[in-house]
Formats: C-alpha cells, structure tokens, sequence
C-alpha cells in the first residue's frame, strides 16, 4: 500500500487515479442518491400529486411547514460545533485551498441531513449545492482513509465533484470543466 501512495504523488499515476476516480464517482452516486431518497420519498408519500406540489397544500401549510423545518434546523445548527456550521460549495472551495482538499464528515454530515430537511419542508435550497459539498467530502474521506498525498486527494476530491454535477445536470463533460475551473482552479492542457 505504501508502495501505492509514493506512486500517485507522481505526475504518472494516471491508471492509479483512474481506478480512484472511478470508485470515487461510484461513492458519490451511492451518496447523491441516497440523499435525493432522503426527501424525495417521503414528498411522494405526503405531498399529493408531484413529490414538489407544495402550492396544493392548504396556505397554513405552506406557511408553517418551511416555518417548522428552518427551526428544526436552527436547533440542530446550535448544538453542533461552530466549526462544523460550514457547508456547501463554499466551504468545498475554502478546504480546497487552504486544506488541501481534507473535508471533514460532519460537515458533509450536516450537509446530508440539514440539506435533506430544508428541501422537505420546502425550503428554498437547491439540491446542486448540497450533491456537490456531498461529492467531495465521499471522495475527500476516501483519500484520506487510504492517505493520499495532497495532490492526489484533491484531484480525487475534485473527481467527486464532478461526479456529482455530471449527476445533477446530466452532463458528465460540464461536471469535469466545472471541478477543473471551479474547484482545481486550473485549466491546462497537461491537467
């Protein structure tokens, strides 16, 4: 395994990074849609028609209900560690460049779980954000279990980005342009 790791530190390492990149992209589908089932399943069951038909509920519902979830959030915000409160596409930027690429899980935890809450209760919260902080922690946590060298843990991080825009847009080209100048930061010819 030590063997392994000298060699992704390498400019060489592109068949070992690709094996990782594939399991990288694999994790962040099995993530991206168990967190797309963590609302959208019980929307179905409760909201009548489509699983987002939150204007045929009655008006105190429509009110009260993102009203319930912001609060349940809101508890769960103040009994967690302010240094775990960041999330999002944000703060997959701000550990790229000043962390190399190391997210933590409870942040990505956080994620999972407000995310999941604020678009049940119809908060007004994109599903793109939370796919893409959840993409890079599953890939960040992979490279950090098998401790990667810098480089390579952000390129990995950066393959689960990817993975997870090609995923919520369907376009798999988009979501490679978008990890290499959003979140890499760099856009060369020899990568």
């Amino acid at each position: 395994m030590d063997t392994f790791r000298a060699r992704l530190a390498h400019a060489d390492a592109l068949p070992q990074l690709a094996i990782l990149g594939c399991i990288s992209g694999f994790l962040t589908a099995l993530t991206a849609i168990a967190f797309r089932l963590s609302f959208e399943l019980p929307l179905e069951y409760l909201l009548p028609g489509d699983s987002e038909s939150f204007e045929q509920l009655p008006v105190e519902a429509r009110f009260l209900l993102p009203v319930i979830g912001a609060l349940i959030i809101g508890l769960i915000m103040h009994r967690i560690k302010p240094e775990h409160h960041s999330v999002g596409v944000g703060h997959v930027l701000e550990r790229m460049q000043h962390h190399q690429a190391q997210l933590p899980a409870a942040n990505g935890l956080l994620q999972f779980v407000g995310g999941a809450i604020a678009l049940l209760t119809g908060n007004s919260v994109g599903r793109e954000g939370p796919a893409v902080h959840l993409g890079a922690v599953s890939s960040s946590l992979l490279g950090q279990q098998l401790k990667l060298p810098n480089n390579s843990l952000r390129t990995l991080t950066a393959c689960g980005v990817a993975a997870a825009i090609a995923a919520s847009f369907n376009t798999p080209l988009a979501g490679v342009i978008f990890a290499m100048e959003a979140i890499l930061m760099e856009y060369t010819i020899t990568g």
